[in-house]
């Protein structure tokens, strides 16, 4: 069991950290397509494609729909969490983010393995109206430096 949620906070921490996080910031709230992200982030088709395509391995997205669009029906992504950041440290070079996860019902439904042992489950399947959480805490290790290509002198004193 903490091995399927260590893969899922992994996941998480990766797409926060890296420019992932600006293709599924597009699709927590409302499912777009592969073409509507590109174009919402700037970022190329093939990247956000592949984005995409990563984090549905992953259990994060999933396809909500379809849309037509041009001559071609589109498959319309939707985040299966929904990660709302709570608190910011920053300490010395670690950054320390402190995040509630939501899970739709489409999470518990397709990709959680202890839907069957899951309370939450079951009150969601007798058709409650209640949303899982969970609260995670995130680091990363970061560099701080001058981005310049040219040193300092340092300074002697005689």
């Amino acid at each position: 069991m903490e091995e399927f949620w260590d893969e899922v906070y992994e996941a998480i921490g990766e797409m926060i950290f890296t420019d992932k996080i600006y293709v599924f910031r597009e699709i927590v709230d409302e499912p777009k397509t592969i073409r509507e992200i590109a174009n919402a982030t700037g970022m190329p088709y093939v990247t956000v494609r592949k984005y995409i395509r990563w984090a549905a391995e992953k259990g994060l997205v999933t396809v909500v729909g379809t849309k037509k669009v041009g001559g071609a029906i589109s498959e319309k992504w939707l985040m299966t969490i929904i990660p709302e950041v709570e608190e910011i440290e920053e300490n010395n070079l670690v950054i320390r983010i402190k995040l509630k996860i939501k899970m739709r019902r489409e999470f518990c439904e397709w990709v959680c393995p202890f839907k069957d042992k899951c309370p939450v489950f079951k009150k969601i399947r007798s058709g409650e109206k209640v949303v899982p959480y969970r609260r995670v805490e995130i680091e990363k290790r970061t560099f701080k430096g001058e981005r310049t290509r040219v040193c300092k002198p340092v300074e002697v004193l005689a």
